[in-house]
């Protein structure tokens, strides 16, 4: 076993981490992915996919909507939820438990996908008129000119907006060896739904796993 490897059942008892993508067009892209040199050729025809939330809602609709885009490749795909309940982990199953029911699944690979950060971003949005000050407009000169001038921009002010770009963390481990095959990290901005979200998260997923050779395009 490598040195480096990192190991599933130790990213699978990461449950606990939020993963949230909840009432925020949504953009979503790869912004990057690695695929491990020590690994020769492959070719993964079966995955479990798994959502590291605690959130039961979340997890359901990124596994199913991942697992979906992966089978419209010809992949097996079977969401995490089916063989590990939500209160699989309150009885802190070892290791050897955790690999038992993946290998029971007859999976020859599982995939992790965890929120690592989001940015929230806020914008003004002016009214309909801008404001330009003296000299430049000689309306300053008189009540008159002034009040007619600016009347929209005091009764028609601009308004705040917000926006969320999340970043997630996509890792596929062999389950005959535990050791990470590729990963990629993604974005997506401002989601209008959880279901919308991990759709298009899965089809960005899918694209980028073919073309890094790790499933059949």
């Amino acid at each position: 076993m490598r040195k480096n490897s990192l190991k599933i059942a130790g990213i699978i008892a990461l449950f606990v981490i939020p993963f949230t993508l909840m009432n925020c067009g949504s953009s979503t892209q790869v912004t990057g992915s690695w695929k491990n040199p020590d690994v020769g050729p492959t070719n993964y025809t079966s995955i479990l996919v798994t959502a590291l939330t605690p959130n039961v809602v979340a997890r359901r609709a990124v596994e199913s909507q991942i697992a979906e885009q992966l089978e419209s490749k010809g992949v097996i795909a079977r969401p995490s939820i089916e063989v590990f309940p939500p209160n699989f982990m309150t009885d802190k199953p070892s290791k050897e438990q955790i690999l038992d029911k993946v290998r029971a699944e007859g999976v020859n690979g599982i995939m992790t996908v965890a929120l690592i950060d989001s940015q929230e971003d806020t914008k003004y949005v002016p009214g309909s008129n801008m404001y330009a000050p003296y000299p430049r407009y000689g309306y300053y000169g008189s009540f008159g000119g002034y009040y007619g001038n600016y009347y929209s921009t005091f009764y028609d002010p601009g308004y705040y907006t917000t926006s969320r770009t999340y970043f997630v963390e996509t890792n596929l481990y062999d389950v005959g060896t535990e050791d990470l095959v590729w990963s990629a990290q993604s974005k997506s901005y401002d989601p209008s739904n959880i279901e919308s979200a991990s759709r298009a998260l899965g089809r960005a997923l899918v694209y980028e796993m073919g073309d890094d050779g790790i499933i059949s395009k």
